[in-house]
């Protein structure tokens, strides 16, 4: 969602398979390595590679929240979603958080929403918002 959002996502369909996070394809085309349990998939549950299971655990935990805040792949997508922004409006704030809110939760921002990301540009810049609203429940979770 975060490549897509940002505009750096491939389009193109077809693997195969790598297990290169660095690669800007669908999930779909990750490769899941049974040999290494320390990548950012098991942070966010996803299932263990050597085992079937029924379902899949869900749970909301701090480091989460911690790679989010500090990853550099989520600090770089969050500066090329400002770039996009910027490219495609580019001397019109409010029009930019609308997009902005459009392309990462498929609505309108709110006059509320609008004035937050108006007082937070204040004092920071769009990479700091766009990392805000990529680090929010709102993109994080389906309503």
């Amino acid at each position: 969602a975060m490549l897509s959002a940002s505009g750096t996502l491939a389009a193109t369909d077809g693997g195969p398979a790598t297990d290169d996070l660095r690669k800007p394809c669908r999930s779909l085309y990750v490769q899941t390595a049974r040999w290494d349990r320390g990548s950012f998939a098991m942070l966010f549950d996803s299932a263990n590679p050597d085992a079937s299971v029924e379902t899949r655990n869900v749970s909301t935990v701090a480091p989460q929240a911690l790679f989010l805040l500090n990853d550099a792949f989520v600090l770089d997508q969050s500066k090329k979603l400002a770039q996009r922004l910027s490219a495609e409006i580019p001397n019109n704030p409010d029009a930019r958080i609308q997009r902005a809110y459009s392309l990462l939760f498929s609505r309108h921002a709110t006059s509320g929403e609008t004035a937050a990301c108006k007082k937070l540009l204040a004092s920071a810049d769009w990479n700091d918002l766009m990392h805000v609203l990529l680090c929010s429940n709102a993109f994080a979770y389906l309503q």
